[in-house]
Order: C-alpha cells, then sequence, then structure tokens
C-alpha cells in the first residue's frame, strides 16, 4: 500500500514538471526466472515498472466537471 502512496505522489510530481508516466505490473514479474534474471532476493518485492515520458502537446486536458465540489480544505 505504501509503495502505491509513494508511485501515485511521484506521478503527479511527474506531471506537474511536464513529463508523462505509466505504472504497469505484468503478471511476469512475480515469476521465480523474472526474479533471478534481475537479481530480486527472497526479502525483497518488485511491484510494477514505472515508464516515464514527455507528455504527448497533442492530448486535450479534460475540465474538472464539479470543480465547486470542494471549496476549502
Amino acid at each position: 500500500m505504501a509503495v502505491g502512496a509513494f508511485v501515485q505522489n511521484l506521478m503527479l510530481l511527474m506531471h506537474d514538471e511536464g513529463m508523462g508516466s505509466c505504472w504497469k505490473t505484468p503478471e511476469f514479474i512475480f515469476r521465480p526466472t523474472f526474479r533471478k534474471i534481475v537479481g530480486v532476493n527472497d526479502d525483497e518485492e518488485v511491484n510494477g515498472f514505472l515508464y516515464i515520458t514527455e507528455k504527448d502537446s497533442s492530448v486535450k486536458v479534460m475540465e474538472r466537471k464539479n470543480k465547486s465540489l470542494i471549496t476549502e480544505w
């Protein structure tokens, strides 16, 4: 759970800096063969891959529909 929160915040920071990102967790990362190839120890976990790229300026950013839903923190 903590890894997911960290990665989400990291992705938000990257987005703010003009980068695009995508988190993927392919099934093969749990296989012993993959763990051996990348040198994952028994007390370690691989949670996924974080792909980083430039943002595509042609993609339209949607406007938030209910801006007045949260008015104060």
